[in-house]
């Protein structure tokens, strides 16, 4: 695809600046509209990055994406989404919070 880059850099960027307008507002319905909107972006920015990979590298890249959502729902789950501690040690056996 041309323009790849291009695509991903101006989706990075915008991502960014969802990412600035949310910590930098103290109005909490701008808040939660800009995280929404940060991730929808990243949904779109993963799937155009994943789009142009098939065939045997496809393996590899469902492991990493399989990592990623692994430690956001450690983040999500215990302490973030619910306003408590924010540290967790995972090792093979799970999760054991510290909170």
């Amino acid at each position: 695809m041309t323009g790849k880059n291009q695509i991903n850099l101006a989706l990075a960027a915008a991502n960014l600046a969802c990412g600035a307008l949310f910590l930098s507002t103290s109005d909490h319905s701008t808040a939660v509209a800009a995280l929404g909107v940060a991730a929808l972006l990243a949904g779109v920015k993963g799937a155009h990055m994943t789009a142009s990979i098939g065939g045997a590298d496809m393996p590899v890249v469902i492991t990493l994406l399989n990592s990623y959502s692994g430690g956001w729902s450690l983040s999500a789950g215990r302490g973030f989404g619910r306003g408590g501690g924010q540290g967790g040690v995972v090792w093979e056996g799970g999760v054991h919070g510290l909170w």
